[in-house]
């Protein structure tokens, strides 16, 4: 299956993906419903993508209008692909690669984004601590959104910290969890 981008600017652009079982990219299907649903939020949104693996989901973010995303990998077989997918858009400028771990990304930044999407490995168990320490070292903006992609069978809490899973978007074997802060907790 041939990887591209979806919609906006650079659709239809190819991009490279990694061989192999290590990246699990986030279906095209899916990856079309999110930002189908987050399209208000998007224009001018610094958007950030922790375990980018391809960097499909950061390039289609910027391809439908956020103004910068940052990827977060610790694989070099990803970040390989993603740079060589970045460059393929002709807009470095409106990227910043970080080849780290997750974890310590989180603990170290001192960066605020607007959208936030988690991709981890099925097998991490510590999804709800990365929210956690997103919310409580402030790395999302007030009103941001948490996008959390989730074995299908992976139960989530509905509440994190006052931040509510307020949709969830199936597709095959994965969900994507919509987390908002509620509005008495601005």
């Amino acid at each position: 299956m041939a990887l591209r981008v979806i919609s906006g600017e650079l659709r239809g652009l190819a991009l490279f993906s990694v061989k192999g079982d290590s990246v699990r990219p986030t279906s095209a299907y899916l990856r079309e419903s999110i930002f189908n649903i987050i399209s208000g939020d998007l224009p001018g949104a610094k958007f950030l993508d922790l375990y980018s693996g391809t960097g499909a989901v950061a390039i289609e973010a910027v391809s439908r209008g956020a103004r910068h995303a940052t990827l977060v990998e610790n694989s070099a077989t990803s970040v390989q692909a993603i740079i060589r997918n970045v460059e393929k858009t002709k807009k470095e400028q409106n990227f910043t690669l970080v080849k780290s771990d997750v974890a310590k990304f989180l603990h170290k930044t001192k960066d605020c984004y607007d959208i936030i999407f988690i991709d981890p490995p099925y097998v991490n168990k510590d999804s709800n601590l990365l929210i956690e320490t997103i919310i409580n070292r402030h790395i999302i903006n007030e009103n941001g959104l948490i996008l959390l992609e989730q074995n299908s069978k992976t139960q989530v809490p509905s509440m994190i910290q006052g931040f509510e899973n307020y949709r969830k978007k199936n597709h095959s074997a994965s969900t994507v969890h919509f987390y908002r802060q509620l509005s008495e907790n601005l």
